[in-house]
């Protein structure tokens, strides 16, 4: 997140937004498993309804099968615009 609010102090990309890129390499299984739905669904809102950024799509890379199945349970906390990035 800290990386974000970086991103957000450059004019350009507030006005044009930007692609996220996640490289789930280093994310372990014992990470994955502190994450519970009510921490998912509060970032998400978080950063669907109040980070003042325009996302132009989250592409996530090296994506172990927990990340899968961490996506399958926030997908319907995801908005229709969202979902389609």
């Amino acid at each position: 997140m800290l990386s974000l609010e970086v991103l957000i102090e450059d004019p350009e990309l507030q006005i044009n937004g930007f692609i996220l890129i996640i490289d789930w390499s280093n994310f372990s299984f014992k990470q994955a498993s502190k994450l519970t739905p009510s921490i998912l669904k509060l970032a998400i809102e978080g950063l669907q309804d109040s980070f003042p950024a325009r996302f132009g799509g989250v592409h996530f890379v090296n994506q172990p099968w927990y990340i899968h199945a961490l996506y399958t349970l926030i997908k319907p906390f995801l908005k229709d615009k969202t979902r389609k990035r």
